[in-house]
């Protein structure tokens, strides 16, 4: 297998040239930190879901009683409204905040 040249390279992924849109990212830092929190919130409801559902599965099927099946599906009903919620949240925000920086 030949080696590549140093020219041959694919450009490597940094994160540098981002630096450029701090100035105009930092009037919204609180909308930024406000996504960011909205992402958060969003992924660990997204990662309860297969959670909540093996639990469902686990002592509510299983089991064969009705209040536990209904019990855990509120949970797991309340955990996808939690992630829709917050990641239409993130979605609004991320897109408020990209638009504000393009017209600015």
């Amino acid at each position: 297998m030949a080696e590549q040249s140093s020219s041959e390279r694919p450009a490597g992924t940094s994160l540098k040239p981002l630096r450029t849109l701090v100035p105009f990212i930092w009037p919204y830092r609180g909308t930024l930190v406000a996504a960011l929190g909205a992402l958060l919130i969003a992924s660990a409801a997204m990662l309860s879901l297969p959670v909540a559902l093996r639990y469902l599965i686990d002592n509510g099927f299983v089991a064969n009683d009705v209040e536990t099946v209904n019990r855990y599906f509120g949970w797991f009903f309340a955990a996808a409204c939690v992630f829709g919620g917050f990641a239409a949240l993130r979605f609004y925000l991320v897109t408020w905040l990209g638009e504000r920086v393009v017209a600015d």
